[in-house]
Order: C-alpha cells, then structure tokens, then sequence
C-alpha cells in the first residue's frame, strides 16, 4: 500500500470497536447509492467497505463484494452482514485497493464510500486505486468516490484544538465521548485527525483509546486529472448527497464517474 501502512492498520483496528456507533445515525448515502446499484444492475464492488456499513444496504439490490484492509474491520463484517439472506450474503475479502486483484473483475459498480480513498495519504497510491478499479470495472462501470470537501476557514480557526464531538451510551452500559482535533499539511494536502476516545463503565473504571487518521484530500481539478489518467471521465460531481451542486460551502465532493 504506501508508507503509512502499518500506522493505518494498528489506527484501524484500535478504532474498529468504535466504528459502528461512530456512523451509528449517519445514512444520507444509502439512498444514492441503492438506485445507482439498481440502474447499473450490479454486481457492486465496495473498496473499504469497514465494518459492511454500505454492503449491508446494497446487498438486497446486487451481487456485492467488498474489501478492506483491515482484518478487525472485515470480521466485525461478517457479524453485521450475518442477518443478510444466504441468497444475497456479500463476498468479503481482505485486500488494499491500491493493489488488488480479484477473480472475476466484471462489476458494474465500484464504490469507496465515507473517504476511504483518502486514507492513502500519497498521490501515487491514489492513483494507483483508481487504476485497479478502473480494471476491475466492466466497459460501461460506474465509479462512487465520496471524498470530503475540506472546510478551510474551520480548520483554520480550530487551529488543533481539542473539540468533543460525539457521545453515547451502549447497551453494556459503558458512556463514551469522542473527542477530535484536526491539523492540516497543506502543501501535502493531508489532514491529521486525532481522536480521543474516552469511556466510563458503570464501576466508574475510565478507559482511554487514541487513534489518528491521515487522510489526503483532493482538489476537485485534481480529482478529474486522476480520474482521466485512469481512464474515467466524470459523469457527476456533486456537492451532496441529494446531488447539491459543488461549491466552497459543501461539506462533500461525491463524483460519479464512468469508464472510458
């Protein structure tokens, strides 16, 4: 993968307990990507694919595979996805898409859902993943890239500042608050996202988890240089999930692209 490889499986994996009740209220793509995976009948390959977050939406409409690179992340998966009918259980596979190779590359839909392209934090990796989807995509294949749109002024006034995020209660009780701080490289277009998550069970025994993300942002012009030389022309590029137009205000860079 690229050189931060080791860092972003241990961050993962400290991270995969957590995922579920992170994306625990977030849905604003699912209905998206339903009706593309509809219209483009499948089967749906979903790079990144976490905890089964996306398959476990998609599964019910197209023959779906999804892999991570992470080994905690697909395991949790599998227990999600346990509930999906036999008929339309997804493939899970273990692999880092910036350099994959799958039996039967015919899909007709590629997703990378909830930045998980942006955890390559090196251009050539990038552009390396584009490739490999680009091949892994029948002649008429859609490509799903939802990438964040980086809010410059906040980051600028949080300045990595410690900011509370998130909290909730599970059902074995523990109470946790998720804390963030961002710092940004703009010259390498990273950003640094540091994570503290701290818990309290009901004995009132305090845990603490850190995890840090890099995640490499792309400007949209970038974004369409990269998909052209990985030969996809842009069908869309959105600024949301219920096709907002692009611009500074929006929070996401969603493109549909299609093979050339």
């Amino acid at each position: 993968m690229c050189n931060n490889r080791e860092e972003l499986l241990a961050n993962l994996a400290r991270f995969s307990p957590f995922y579920d009740w992170d994306y625990r209220n977030f849905r604003a793509d699912i209905p998206l990507l339903k009706q593309l995976a509809r219209d483009t009948g499948g089967p749906v390959l979903e790079a990144g694919c976490g905890t089964g977050r996306v398959l476990m939406e998609l599964a019910t409409e197209a023959h779906c595979t999804g892999i991570d690179i992470c080994p905690e992340m697909l395991e949790l998966a599998r227990h999600n996805l346990a509930t999906v009918p036999p008929a339309h259980q997804p493939l899970l596979l273990q692999a880092d898409m910036a350099d994959f190779r799958l039996m039967h590359p015919d899909f007709g839909l590629a997703v990378c859902a909830s930045n998980s392209l942006m955890h390559l934090i090196g251009p050539e990796q990038q552009q390396s993943a584009l490739s490999c989807l680009h091949g892994h995509l029948r002649a008429d294949g859609l490509l799903v890239l939802d990438l964040f749109n980086p809010p410059v002024e906040q980051i600028v006034a949080d300045d990595g500042a410690l900011i509370q995020v998130d909290s909730w209660h599970g059902p074995d009780g523990i109470e946790t608050t998720k804390w963030m701080s961002r710092t940004v490289d703009w010259v390498r277009q990273v950003q640094t996202t540091d994570i503290l998550l701290s818990q309290v069970r009901p004995n009132g025994q305090h845990l603490e988890t850190t995890v840090t993300f890099k995640l490499r942002f792309l400007w949209p012009h970038e974004l369409e240089l990269m998909l052209d030389a990985a030969g996809f022309d842009i069908v869309h590029l959105w600024g949301g999930y219920h096709r907002e137009p692009l611009d500074d205000k929006a929070d996401t860079v969603l493109c549909v692209a299609r093979v050339r």
